[in-house]
C-alpha cells in the first residue's frame, strides 16, 4: 500500500516520491498499527480496512483530526510536533 499524507480533515495525494513507494509484504507485515515516528516523520498505520479518524496530540497547538486510509499515513504534523494519536472513530 503506498503511503498518503494527510491533513487536517482531508486527505493529501501529493506525497513525496521517496514516501509514497509501495513497501514490500515484509516491511508492511513488521508495521505496528496506530501511531509511529520515524524522524523527521510521523505516521499513522491503519490496519483496518476503512477509513479511520484519529486525532493527533501537536504540541503547543490545538489536537488535529485527521482521516486516514488503510494503510501507512504520513502525518503533515511531523514528528518534532506531535506526542501521539488515538483512533476517534470513522470518517
Amino acid at each position: 500500500m503506498a503511503t498518503a499524507a494527510v491533513a487536517a480533515g482531508s486527505l493529501l495525494t501529493g506525497a513525496p516520491a521517496a514516501l509514497a513507494a509501495a513497501p514490500s509484504s515484509a516491511a508492511t507485515a513488521a508495521v505496528p498499527c496506530g501511531y509511529r515516528e520515524q524522524a523527521p516523520f510521523a505516521f499513522w498505520y491503519n490496519c483496518r480496512s476503512t477509513n479511520v479518524k484519529i486525532r493527533v496530540d501537536v504540541i503547543l497547538y490545538p489536537d488535529r483530526d485527521y482521516c486516514t486510509l488503510p494503510g501507512d499515513n504520513l502525518l503533515d504534523s511531523g514528528s518534532s510536533r506531535t506526542r501521539g494519536a488515538k483512533e476517534i472513530g470513522g470518517c
